[in-house]
């Protein structure tokens, strides 16, 4: 039986386990998957112990970056956006980019939003860069932050031909391509909206928030009251990454991974309907149409 898990924190509202657990059922993989709640300041001292218990690990906020120094190696992706979600064997990569190709976002020649400065908004900004975006805006809180992640991943793509500059919260140009890479919104906070929504318009192509719970976001709601055509959530990217993640540790096992992350996707949305449901308030006078 091999022992994966996820360390972060807070992991409260996860669901990382259910689906690992689903998908190493269809795949036939004899392993359990389990939570690891660590704070920043613990990091230096439970990590090292927890490792060698693992044959793999998730990460998740706020442990993308950090994590970095305690492996031996990672992998091209995991360099380029400066991030790791996903270990074996003291190797580190972002499976992170594999789910979030998986929506088919064009960025290519588009003025791009990234809001946020951690682990996804890194890696989504490198998938700018990549990609052959015109213009890169980072939004961020911690303008430092954002403008020292910005600095490492041009260093790691001296090739990129993007136009990118750091902004402060408040930002408010439109934007082809919306992306929130920042926990704004995730439950229990489901009612605050992140300061990207300013800079979604009519004219806006996409937008995209990894937040899966709740489903759709208010970022989402709002840019679909807009009226923009391509509106995505994260739920999609969790399984897709968690996929890619099992294939990692597990080479040997063979299975469809986008056959099994739509069954496994159906299965999520079902699953955070039973833990989370919606909770509608109808209010007027007698004879107003509630009943109706």
């Amino acid at each position: 039986m091999k022992k994966f898990g996820l360390i972060g924190h807070p992991l409260g509202h996860s669901l990382s386990p259910q689906i690992h657990r689903l998908i190493m059922d269809r795949a036939g993989i004899a392993g359990e998957y389990a939570l690891y709640d660590i704070p920043p300041e613990d990091l230096d001292v439970r990590l090292p112990a927890l490792m060698p218990e693992l044959d793999g690990f998730n990460c998740t906020i706020p442990h993308k970056a950090s994590v970095m120094r305690f492996l031996n190696s990672v992998s091209k992706p995991a360099a380029r956006c400066c991030a790791v979600n996903t270990v074996s064997g003291g190797r580190g990569w972002n499976t992170d980019t594999v789910g979030f190709r998986s929506y088919g976002i064009d960025l290519k020649d588009r003025k791009v939003l990234v809001f946020g400065s951690g682990g996804t908004a890194c890696m989504m900004a490198a998938e700018c860069l990549s990609a052959g975006a015109a213009e890169l805006i980072v939004e961020a809180r911690n303008e430092k932050r954002a403008s020292e992640a910005v600095r490492e991943l041009l260093d790691r793509q001296p090739g990129a031909r993007t136009a990118v500059r750091v902004v402060p919260c408040g930002f408010d140009e439109p934007c082809d391509v919306v992306l929130n890479g920042s926990p704004v919104g995730m439950w229990p906070n489901g009612g605050v909206i992140p300061d990207a929504v300013r800079s979604v318009a009519c004219s806006t192509q996409a937008v995209f928030d990894p937040v899966y719970n709740p489903q759709p976001t208010r970022l989402l709601l709002s840019a679909f009251r807009t009226g923009v055509a391509h509106v995505y959530g994260g739920l999609r990217m969790l399984v897709r990454q968690a996929v890619e993640a099992q294939r990692i540790w597990n080479p040997e096992a063979v299975f469809d991974a986008d056959a099994l992350c739509s069954e496994v996707c159906r299965e999520m949305r079902r699953e955070l309907s039973r833990l989370y449901p919606r909770k509608i308030l109808l209010t007027g006078f007698m004879g107003a149409g509630k009943t109706t």
